[in-house]
C-alpha cells in the first residue's frame, strides 16, 4: 500500500468453496494434472474455487488489472515515440547513424534484446552474411517497440506505420529475418483495421522471400515462417472477390512447397488445389486435379496412404469420363494398389476390374494388373466378383473349324502345317 498506494491493492479470494467439487470451473479445463500427484488424495485443479471465486477474479482482470496495464503501456509508448523523436533529430545523431554506432555486428557483441520482444536474435541475411544484431538502445530497438506497444493497444494505424519504418531501418541493414518479420506484422494490422488488400498481400510477398533468403534446408525455421506467411495470406484472401489475388495465392503454396519437408508439401499442394476449386463462377478444375494428384504423390512419399487415397480420390472425380485414358488409368492404378495396401480388398478389386475393362493397355501392362488382382484375391477370397471380370467371351454357335481352306500348300508346307483352323 505504501508504494502504490491504497487504489492500487486488491484482495482477491480463491479456493473459497468448503469442499471440492466434482467438476471444476470451466477455467481450469485445459490445466494438465501435475505428474508425481495422487488424483485421490489432492483434488483436481480449480474444484475449490467457487462460482464467486471465478466472478471477482474475471471483475480484478477485466477491471483494475487492465486498466493498470494499458494506462502502463500507453505512458511506456509516449516515452519511446519522445526518444526516437529525439534520436531521430540533431547533427551528432545523424553522424552517429552514418557511423554505424546504432548495431553490433559481431556474433558476441553484447545485445540485450528489444525489451523481451525477442527480436534480438541472430538471424543470417543473404550470401550467408551474419546479419547485425540490434542493441536494445538503437532507435530500430525503440521503432519495433513502438509497433508492438501500440498493436497491444489495438491503434493499428500507429502500429503499420511504425513497423514499415522499422523495416525501411532493417532492409538497408540487409537484416532479412528481422525486415521478415516487420513486414508480416505490418500486414497482420492491414488485415485488422481494413487496409488496402493490394499492400497486404505485397507485404506478405515481401515477408515470404526475406523469410527464404536465410532458408538453408527443406522444412528449417526459416522455410516455416514462410510457410507461416503463405497460410496467413491464404486467410485473408477472399476467394469470391478476387479470383486473380487466389490464384496468386495458390502460386504462392505450390512455389512453397518445394521449401518444406514431405508432409507439409503435400499440405501446401492439397490447399493450392482447393483454391483452384474454389471459384464459385468458373472453377479451374484441370488445376485443382493435377495438384491433387501431386500432392497424392507426396503423400506416398511420407507413408500416408490415407490421406493419398482421398487426393486421388478427389482428382478422379474430374477425370472421370473425360476421355484422358492415360491419366485416368494412373489414377485407378495408384488407388488400386494403395487400397490394397490399406488392407481394403473390396475397393482394390474393383479398380484393378476397371483397369482391366480398358483394353487399350499393352499385353504385359494388362498381365500386371491380373496378376496383382490375384495375388489379392487369393489373400482374401471374399473379395471375389469373378463375374465382372473382363474375360474374352466366345459363342458356341458361332465357332467354325475349317479342316482345309482349298489353299494348296506345297509338300514341305503340308506336311508343317497339315490343316487351317479359324475363328468366324
Amino acid at each position: 500500500g505504501r508504494a502504490f498506494g491504497a487504489s492500487a491493492c486488491h484482495l482477491v479470494a480463491v479456493n473459497s468453496s468448503d469442499a471440492p467439487r466434482s467438476q471444476p470451473h470451466a477455467c481450469w479445463a485445459l490445466c494438465a494434472v501435475a505428474s508425481g500427484v495422487d488424483d485421490k488424495e489432492t483434488p483436481p485443479a480449480g474444484a475449490l474455487m467457487s462460482d464467486t471465486d471465478a466472478r471477482e477474479l474475471g471483475a480484478f482482470v477485466s477491471g483494475p488489472l487492465c486498466r493498470t496495464l494499458v494506462a502502463h503501456l500507453q505512458q511506456r509508448l509516449r516515452q519511446l515515440e519522445a526518444i526516437v523523436k529525439e534520436k531521430r533529430q540533431g547533427l551528432k545523431n545523424t553522424f552517429r547513424s552514418w557511423l554505424g554506432g546504432k548495431k553490433v555486428s559481431s556474433p558476441g557483441a553484447s545485445a540485450s534484446g528489444f525489451g523481451g520482444i525477442g527480436l534480438a536474435a541472430s538471424a543470417s541475411g543473404g550470401g550467408g552474411a551474419a546479419a547485425p544484431r540490434y542493441l536494445s538502445t538503437s532507435i530500430e530497438a525503440h521503432m519495433r517497440q513502438i509497433a508492438d506497444y501500440a498493436f497491444f493497444l489495438a491503434d493499428y494505424s500507429l502500429a503499420h506505420s511504425y513497423y514499415r519504418s522499422a523495416a525501411s531501418e532493417f532492409k538497408s541493414d540487409k537484416a532479412w529475418r528481422h525486415y521478415a518479420h516487420a513486414q508480416e506484422m505490418a500486414a497482420r494490422c492491414l488485415a485488422l483495421h481494413g487496409g488496402n488488400k493490394r499492400e497486404l498481400g505485397e507485404a506478405l510477398d515481401k515477408a515470404v522471400l526475406s523469410y527464404l533468403r536465410s532458408n538453408t534446408a527443406a522444412g528449417d525455421r526459416a522455410a516455416r515462417f514462410a510457410t507461416a506467411a503463405i497460410l496467413r495470406q491464404l486467410d485473408w484472401t477472399d476467394y469470391a472477390a478476387s479470383r486473380a489475388r487466389t490464384r496468386e495465392v495458390a502460386r504462392g503454396l505450390v512455389n512453397q512447397s518445394t521449401n518444406e519437408t514431405a508432409l507439409l508439401s503435400a499440405l501446401l499442394l492439397e490447399q493450392a488445389a482447393r483454391c483452384f476449386g474454389s471459384f464459385a463462377a468458373a472453377p479451374m478444375h484441370r488445376q485443382y486435379a493435377l495438384y491433387m494428384i501431386l500432392a497424392g504423390f507426396r503423400f506416398l512419399s511420407c507413408q500416408q496412404r490415407r490421406y493419398a487415397v482421398r487426393a486421388y480420390g478427389a482428382a478422379l472425380r474430374v477425370y472421370e469420363g473425360r476421355g484422358w485414358d492415360a491419366i485416368e488409368l494412373h489414377v485407378h492404378a495408384a488407388l488400386a494398389r494403395n487400397y490394397a495396401c490399406l488392407g481394403m480388398a473390396d475397393q482394390s478389386v474393383g479398380f484393378f476390374l476397371r483397369l482391366l475393362r480398358n483394353s487399350a493397355q499393352p499385353a504385359e501392362r494388362q498381365a500386371t494388373f491380373l496378376r496383382e488382382l490375384c495375388s489379392i484375391v487369393s489373400q482374401d477370397p471374399r473379395a471375389e466378383p469373378m463375374a465382372e471380370l473382363p474375360l474374352p467371351r466366345f459363342r458356341n454357335g458361332t465357332i467354325r473349324v475349317l479342316l482345309n481352306d482349298n489353299v494348296q500348300l506345297s509338300p514341305a508346307a503340308g506336311a508343317a502345317k497339315p490343316f487351317a483352323s479359324a475363328f468366324t
